[in-house]
């Protein structure tokens, strides 16, 4: 029943996420990064992956909240990939989202062991990928890239961090509520 029940899930959650958002609007980033975690999360459990989360509940963003979760899950997909791939132990993912200055940060950071220095600035670029024996068509972050910077005029960037890869999506924050 609890497969049923997720699948059920999954299909409203896709019924809905390919109708293009037509304008900016308001949305909270703890709502979007919840949809995207609810979304891959049974994989994460399959892979006995570590979610680390802290999001600040009232943190609001300007831009296209679909377009946002999709940028998500390319990301989260991307670690749990990156997992499998090279038998992480013990694989664990850092998400955190709060404010900084006028922009609404999200950061995802991972423990799978970086990004080779070789290849680290090409991840963004069209049909790139690390992948291609698995069947990586190296889109996915190219147009994570393309909804963050030019649709909601933000940036998103990639580092290699202590054990692990950090992606940073910055956007346009809002003071207040919609309605407030």
């Amino acid at each position: 029943m609890a497969l049923l029940d997720h699948m059920a899930q999954t299909i409203d959650f896709f019924k809905d996420f390919y109708k293009p958002d037509r304008e900016k609007t308001l949305f909270r980033l703890k709502e979007s990064v919840d949809k995207a975690l609810s979304f891959i999360e049974p994989a994460f459990r399959q892979q006995n992956i570590t979610v680390e989360y802290d999001a600040d509940p009232e943190l609001w963003a300007q831009g296209y909240p679909k377009g946002f979760v999709q940028v998500l899950l390319i990301i989260l997909t991307n670690a749990r990939d990156a997992f499998r791939e090279r038998t992480t132990a013990n694989p664990r993912l850092a998400i955190k989202a709060f404010a900084e200055d006028k922009e609404a940060v999200v950061t995802i950071t991972d423990n799978a062991g970086g990004i080779p220095d070789n290849t680290i600035g090409n991840v963004f670029d069209l049909y790139f990928t690390t992948r291609e024996a698995s069947g990586g068509t190296g889109i996915g972050l190219y147009m994570a890239k393309s909804i963050i910077e030019k649709h909601m005029e933000g940036r998103l960037g990639v580092a290699n961090v202590e054990d692990g890869t950090q992606f940073r999506i910055e956007v346009n924050r809002s003071e207040k509520a919609p309605g407030a």
